[in-house]
């Protein structure tokens, strides 16, 4: 894109992490953020709510140039499946389901 260019982004509100043992674990909450808004990178709750890549946009910018968007989310312990045990977890892994993000111009 180019600068001034407004854009949407539309994220997955959770994901799934799972290591090769075959447990999982979500993530839930997942929000995003820009440099506009959030300059100096606060935590949780700071962003924008995704609602998924079918829903409403969760941010809306005009590009600027240099423009980083930031996504994040909320490990949720209480959405274990399977054996739990220490180990490489990732979206990648088997079972895992990945965060989508479409930007859009408009």
């Amino acid at each position: 894109g180019l600068i001034g260019d407004p854009v949407e982004v539309r994220c997955d509100a959770s994901a799934i992490m799972a290591e090769a043992g075959g447990a999982t674990i979500d993530i839930n909450n997942i929000e995003v953020t820009s440099d506009d808004d959030n300059p100096a990178g606060l935590g949780t709750g700071a962003g924008h709510a995704c609602l998924g890549v079918g829903g409403a946009a969760a941010l809306t910018r005009t590009l600027a140039g240099g423009d980083v968007f930031k996504f994040g989310g909320k490990i949720d312990g209480a959405t274990v499946t399977g054996t739990w045990a220490g180990g490489q977890y990732s979206t990648a892994t088997a079972g895992g389901n990945d965060i989508q993000v479409d930007v859009t111009y408009i």
